[in-house]
C-alpha cells in the first residue's frame, strides 16, 4: 500500500511547546513520523513523508503530495496540548460522520491502546466510537482515507518528557504502524 506519512507543523511553526521540558511538537512529530515511515517501508509498504526535515509545508502541499502518489492512506502526526496541564493519552481523529477512515483509525487506536499502557486513549465521548472527528483540513481534503494521531500531550510534563524519549518515539510509531498493517490485511492489501 503507499502510506503518506505527515508529521505535523515544522519549521517557522513549531506547534505545542513544553518550555519547563524543552520540547517542541514539530521535532516530536518528525521523529515519530520517521520511525513510522521505517516501520512501514520495513513492512513492505510504500511510504513517503510530506517532510523529512525542520521545514514547515502547506496544508495544501500536504494533501497535494498524497493526492499526487495516489495515497491508500494519509496519516498526519501531531502532539496535543490543553490549559489544563493535567490532560494526558492519545487520540485518533478522523473527519465528521462515517468515513472510509474509520476503520484505520480504529485499529491505529486499538493498537495504540495496548501498545501505549502509559497513556489512556481518549474516545470520543459523542458517538462512543474510538475515533474523535474533526474538521482538520487534511482530513477533509485528503482523497484517501485520512487519519490525525494526537500522539500524547506536550502541555503534560510526565507525557512531554515520555514522547522526547527514543523509547516511548519507536513505541508510539510500532503501534501506528501495526494498526496501519491490520487494516491493510483486513482489506486484502499487505503491500
Amino acid at each position: 500500500m503507499r502510506i503518506v506519512v505527515d508529521p505535523g507543523h515544522g519549521g517557522y511553526d513549531p506547534g505545542a511547546c513544553n518550555t519547563t521540558v524543552g520540547v517542541e511538537e514539530k521535532a516530536v512529530n518528525l521523529s515519530i513520523a520517521t520511525a513510522l515511515h521505517r516501520s512501514l517501508l520495513w513492512a513492505g509498504h510504500a511510504s513517503l513523508m510530506t517532510r523529512d526535515g525542520d521545514r514547515y509545508v502547506t496544508l495544501s502541499d500536504r494533501v497535494a503530495l498524497a493526492k499526487a502518489h495516489r495515497a491508500d492512506a494519509f496519516i498526519s502526526i501531531h502532539c496535543n496540548a490543553a490549559v489544563n496541564r493535567q490532560a494526558c493519552g492519545t487520540e485518533v481523529w478522523t473527519d465528521v460522520g462515517d468515513t472510509p477512515a474509520d476503520p484505520l483509525a480504529t485499529e491505529i487506536g486499538e493498537a495504540m491502546q495496548a501498545a501505549l499502557l502509559w497513556s489512556p486513549l481518549r474516545r470520543d465521548d459523542r458517538d462512543a466510537d474510538l475515533d474523535k472527528e474533526g474538521r482538520f483540513y487534511v482530513l477533509r481534503m485528503t482523497r484517501c482515507p485520512a487519519v490525525l494521531v494526537e500522539c500524547g500531550f506536550i502541555s503534560h510534563d510526565v507525557e512531554a518528557r515520555r514522547l522526547a524519549e527514543m523509547a516511548t518515539v519507536n513505541a508510539t510509531a510500532g503501534a501506528i504502524s501495526l494498526g496501519i498493517c491490520r487494516w491493510a490485511e483486513r482489506l486484502g492489501k499487505n503491500t
